[in-house]
């Protein structure tokens, strides 16, 4: 393991965390992402970041393309 080796200064993990539309949808997503957070956040040299992922239905993504007339 690299970190047992002492290779490096710093290590950052980008985790991806999808945005529900509802907050009660937050109990059904990012499980995964929550438990390598919490096992990272106390190791030495380790840098943890979250990057939101926001859902975008293709109805939305159509309204959102300005069209041309």
């Amino acid at each position: 393991m690299l970190e047992q080796q002492g290779r490096f200064e710093t290590i950052t993990v980008a985790i991806p965390e999808y945005v529900p539309a509802k907050l009660w949808h937050n109990l059904l997503h990012n499980q995964t992402g929550q438990l390598i957070k919490v096992l990272l956040l106390f190791r030495k040299s380790i840098l943890v970041t979250s990057v939101p992922y926001h859902h975008q239905s293709r109805q939305e993504s159509i309204r959102a393309v300005p069209h041309s007339v």
